[in-house]
């Protein structure tokens, strides 16, 4: 499991940066952890849904809002023109 899990952010990290054409972005340059951090937080403050989605919910929630931020992150950049080449 642990090779798995090594193998799938490494992945996650070459994807990012190619992405990007930055070799030095990390989540934390484009915000995505701190966004998966906010979402864990209103999970575990708030409580919503908890007994419908179990122990998962926390964990769902810190993904969804890192997704949230990484799509308006791409999508921003994209709408500036950054994501043409030149």
């Amino acid at each position: 499991m642990a090779l798995v899990a090594g193998a799938a952010l490494s992945v996650s990290g070459v994807l990012m940066q190619a992405i990007t054409r930055n070799p030095l972005v990390s989540p934390y340059t484009i915000g995505v952890s701190s966004a998966a951090g906010f979402g864990a937080s209103v999970a575990i403050m708030f409580g919503i849904g908890l007994q419908a989605a179990g122990v998962y919910f926390v964990p769902l929630s810190a993904f969804v809002c890192a997704l949230l931020c990484a799509l308006a992150v791409f999508s921003l950049s994209w709408w500036r023109g950054m994501g043409h080449r030149r």
